[in-house]
């Protein structure tokens, strides 16, 4: 459209796998109670009427510098979070690994 996008949030991806339906949202701002966090990747799931939401990062220094202070942010959310390798993603399985522990976590 030649629009800037540049602050209008990106829109979900709604996917149906091994019987659950995810909406997996890029960079949302969720509100923790010390602030504000901006998670890589959140996924919201559900299968057989239950629903939960998750939280997915990449790891590595050229994402996130200091671990320690992830593992606090992490806390906060009060989410299951999984940290993925960048290098996980570019393996032929990679996307199916996130997919596999989000419907996991609502089995």
């Amino acid at each position: 459209t030649g629009r800037d996008a540049g602050r209008r949030a990106h829109p979900a991806f709604l996917l149906e796998y091994q019987g659950a339906s995810i909406a997996w949202f890029q960079q949302r701002c969720v509100r923790t109670v010390k602030g504000h966090r901006w998670p890589d990747s959140i996924l919201v799931v559900s299968r057989n009427g239950q629903r939960k939401t998750l939280v997915a990062e990449l790891d590595g220094p050229e994402f996130h510098k200091n671990r320690w202070r992830e593992v606090r942010r992490d806390a906060e959310l009060g989410l299951p979070v999984v940290h993925v390798h960048p290098a996980v993603l570019q393996q032929p399985d990679g996307l199916r690994r996130i997919l596999d522990w989000a419907v996991s976590q609502v089995a």
